[in-house]
């Protein structure tokens, strides 16, 4: 929750609690944010967060679901903690903030900004841990391994640092924040590794990636971590060679993936001509993410024939690899299944439980028996009236056609990764996972792996939606006999629809007349007997594209049938040329589980160290590297770059005790567009206003009542607290205040 767009109320409560140990005598600050929560927002099942929040209790399986849309509301903790005590006068910034991905970042940041972890800066040789734990200090010694990164790139730059730690708990079931207000406070300018780990060797691994080998194995010793390497073609993610931020993306994703672990999901929109993209662990833009996301689409491709990324037909070509290949579309219209003009939803899956690593009775060694995911289907959940259904039948009304696909898919998986190297490419994702996976599941762990988190990782964007995809089949018997597979090769038609949908109304439907008979379509579609159709202003709404109107699968069907009557390129033949057959909507979704848990670990007993098999072997000294110096256990900090942030500039002459100005300033002197005021009134009541480069935000506190004013790209927004004995309870207010990035007026007096 980088901005306020969406808040509507927070409601504050003080209160005395038992003090957690190594914490003293303090009152814990209760947050609760439940009304800021939108109770209609539909989480990756479909299912609405309203119906988890009326739960006392959560399932692991229901946390995981929320984390993504709750754990953004610890950036209410800084102005929570504004509220109970004075506030700095110089501005402190997200630290997540100071990277926008653009190019690469630390594989560190991306759990900053998601919200498990919150770090603020002042510019000035302050930060504030914001920590998930019971009592500051504990916090910190637990999460040392992941915020010492924060804290080393900051102290690169700036030196010795005060560090204010601050401890807070989440309760998804309850919407609610607790904080511990006394942080615990030190400083220092070094954060070497954890005490009693071993270090990584994050220049042989690096190494090892550059060698261009697939991953066959690991052994752990005293001495660290060591990859092994099989013979073979050099390993790839999205289209480009493996390196150590593929290994250290897949490291963050098993290790502190929290309750939503690994995961990509094509998943139901508000919209239904679109599929939300979720990711899991922290995927997203990613080069891992990519590909899992390529070879989740490809699934439509299997289905219906159609290319995702350039709509064509590629079957044929498929077939030059895989003789025997035929989509679902060809399929049913082989089988004469009934599923002409009716919504067929499917989700296709690829699951890891047949990636298969061996390991020793310590743990101390694995080797990969088999990496490569199993193709598998089931119904979509909106098909059906309720849960208790989908469970029942989501495998058992599974269309012939599509276990005939995925069955196909899983036994000439070679064959078809030839035409889609991302089916390839993922095999190598199941190696990198699966090693993580092995790591996690050791007893004891005595590696430093969280140095891979200092690895600087590449920003590959992946998108938040894709456009769902519709299309129609036509199929023309000749004397309406029973076509056979090469009849229905032959003759078939299918043709992508969706590029339809951002069109404009006037080029789709041409006058209002028309587009009236579709509202009637679609009124037949949700079985309205009595059919209404709004008045329509022509004028008004021939501009808009397609996909604004279609609000309902109902929409959507009748869309996609009108479609397939005015597109059918077999409607001019004459009728005694056979029979027509069609098939007007497929709604695929899917995704792929990559949870450490999913993962199959067999422990081979009495087999000692592995340390090669038939087709692995170490590469710690690959023959291109073989020239390299010897190289001793390097420091983490070797990897770490000081924090991209700019250096904040006390204005001169304009600064006293009770008002303050900074500039921020770039190495070479310039200012930059960043500024922050503050004036102080008297003891208690206060004003800022802090402008960065993504928004202007401006807080008056006075008399126990807050006013926040911020404007960003997605919008402006106003919220105002009251603050009643113990309660504050903030509420979002209509406003029209404009807050300008000059000098403010108030700051003047």
């Amino acid at each position: 929750m980088k901005s306020f767009a969406h808040i509507v109320s927070i409601s504050i409560f003080v209160f005395t609690m038992l003090t957690p140990a190594g914490s003293s005598n303090a009152e814990w600050i209760l947050v609760r944010y439940k009304d800021l929560v939108n109770p209609e927002q539909i989480v990756r099942t479909g299912e609405r967060i309203g119906t988890y929040l009326s739960s006392q209790t959560l399932a692991n399986s229901s946390k995981a679901l929320l984390q993504p849309h709750l754990d953004p509301f610890i950036d209410l903790l800084p102005d929570a903690l504004d509220m109970v005590s004075a506030p700095s006068m110089t501005p402190f910034r997200d630290v997540s903030a100071f990277y926008p991905r653009e190019l690469s970042e630390p594989a560190w940041v991306e759990l900053f900004r998601d919200g498990r972890f919150l770090a603020l800066y002042d510019g000035a040789g302050t930060v504030r841990l914001f920590l998930p734990g019971t009592s500051p200090r504990r916090a910190y010694q637990n999460n040392y391994g992941v915020v010492r990164h924060c804290l080393a790139s900051i102290s690169k730059t700036a030196g010795k640092i005060n560090v204010e730690v601050y401890s807070y708990q989440h309760d998804y079931s309850k919407t609610e924040l607790k904080l511990y207000p006394l942080p615990y406070r030190f400083s220092s300018d070094a954060f070497p590794i954890p005490q009693n780990k071993i270090p990584l060797n994050l220049t042989e691994l690096f190494a090892f990636f550059r060698a261009g080998k697939p991953l066959a194995g690991a052994n752990v010793n005293e001495k660290g971590l060591a990859l092994l390497a099989a013979e073979g073609e050099t390993p790839k993610v999205d289209g480009e060679p493996i390196t150590l931020s593929d290994f250290a993306v897949a490291y963050r994703s098993i290790f502190h993936a929290g309750q939503n672990s690994a995961f990509i999901s094509l998943d139901p929109n508000a919209s239904p001509t679109l599929a939300t993209v979720n990711f899991g662990g922290y995927l997203e833009n990613t080069a891992v993410g990519r590909t899992v996301l390529s070879a989740d689409k490809r699934f439509k491709t299997i289905a219906a024939g159609l290319d995702p990324n350039t709509f064509t037909d590629r079957s044929n070509e498929i077939r030059q690899a895989v003789p025997n290949f035929l989509s679902a579309v060809e399929r049913d219209l082989l089988g004469y299944s009934n599923v002409n003009g009716k919504w067929i939803g499917t989700r296709f899956w690829f699951y890891p439980e047949s990636v298969e690593i061996e390991t020793n009775e310590n743990f101390s060694a694995a080797r990969l028996i088999r990496a490569r995911f199993t193709a598998d289907a089931e119904r979509q959940r909106d098909d059906f009236k309720s849960s208790d259904d989908f469970e029942r039948f989501k495998q058992t009304m599974l269309s012939p056609s599509i276990r005939e696909c995925i069955a196909n898919l899983n036994s000439n998986y070679d064959l078809y990764s030839k035409v889609f190297p991302e089916f390839k490419e993922l095999d190598h994702v199941a190696r990198l996972l699966g090693i993580c996976s092995w790591l996690k599941r050791r007893p004891a762990q005595v590696l430093d792996l969280d140095a891979l988190l200092s690895v600087e990782v590449p920003v590959k964007k992946t998108p938040k939606t894709k456009t769902q995809m519709i299309a129609a089949a036509w199929l023309v018997s000749k004397n309406n006999s029973r076509p056979d597979q090469a009849a229905v090769i032959s003759n078939r038609s299918i043709q992508y629809l969706s590029t339809y949908l951002d069109l404009s109304i006037e080029e789709v439907f041409g006058t209002a007349d028309v587009l009236t008979k579709f509202l009637e379509l679609v009124a037949k579609e949700r079985g309205e007997e009595n059919i209404s159709v709004p008045n329509l202003n022509w004028d008004f709404v021939k501009s808009k594209k397609v996909r604004e109107i279609l609000t309902t699968r109902a929409h959507l069907l009748a869309f996609t049938k009108f479609l397939a009557s005015v597109t059918n390129p077999l409607k001019n033949l004459p009728q005694e040329e056979g029979t027509f057959y069609s098939m007007n909507v497929l709604s695929i979704g899917g995704g792929i589980n990559l949870g450490a848990d999913e993962f199959t670990i067999r422990v081979r007993r009495n087999r000692g160290s592995i340390r090669r098999n038939r087709r692995s072997a170490p590469i710690a000294k690959p023959p291109e590297f073989l020239r390299l110096p010897a190289v001793s256990l390097p420091s983490v900090t070797e990897f770490i770059r000081p924090i991209p942030a700019p250096e904040l500039r006390r204005t001169s002459g304009y600064s006293n005790s009770k008002r303050s100005n900074y500039s921020s300033v770039d190495a070479t002197g310039n200012v930059k567009t960043e500024n922050y005021w503050f004036l102080r009134k008297n003891n208690s009541d206060w004003r800022d206003r802090l402008i960065t480069t993504r928004a202007v935000r401006e807080r008056h506190y006075e008399g126990g009542g807050m006013v926040i004013h911020e404007e960003n790209p997605e919008g402006a927004t106003s919220i105002i607290g009251v603050k009643q004995g113990n309660v504050i309870v903030f509420k979002r207010q209509e406003s029209d205040v404009k807050v300008s990035n000059e000098v403010p007026e108030w700051w003047k007096e």
